[in-house]
């Protein structure tokens, strides 16, 4: 069966691998997904997640190039990382993660979350996210 099959054949697989699309990651023209993986270290499914969002890991833009270059948020452009770290006020203190707030009175992120969500206090502090919205049990 596998003798029959043209995927199993060398000649087939070289060729269906240079038909793929050409990849230009920062400047640099790969022929196909394929090869820019290999010399990139990385998965092809990697490649094609950087094309589909338009910059790689390090914030070089990444695209294929029948494609127009997406836009690139100005953060990812300096190569930095865009913290999505959600900012709480752990007894009118301001901390900039749950993380830090956590550590900080001896606790867990995971439990100090729950809190939050919960409205109640955790290990005897009022937790809150910092850009949390009042609720309704609380106004009356």
């Amino acid at each position: 069966m596998s003798e029959n099959n043209p995927m199993y054949r060398k000649d087939v697989l070289e060729k269906a691998h240079l038909r793929g699309r050409s990849v230009i990651i920062n400047g640099i023209e790969y022929p196909n997904v394929h090869i820019a993986a290999n010399k990139n270290n990385v998965h092809d499914s990697t490649i094609c997640y950087w094309c589909k969002r338009g910059y790689d890991t390090n914030g070089q833009p990444c695209r294929y190039k029948d494609e127009e270059q997406k836009c690139i948020p100005e953060m990812k452009k300096l190569g930095a990382r865009v913290n999505n770290a959600k900012p709480v006020i752990i007894d009118n203190i301001y901390y900039p993660s749950v993380k830090l707030g956590a550590e900080a009175i001896g606790g867990n992120s995971e439990n100090l979350i729950r809190a939050i969500k919960a409205n109640r206090k955790y290990k005897n502090h009022t937790c809150n996210y910092a850009d949390q919205q009042p609720s309704q049990e609380n106004n009356q």
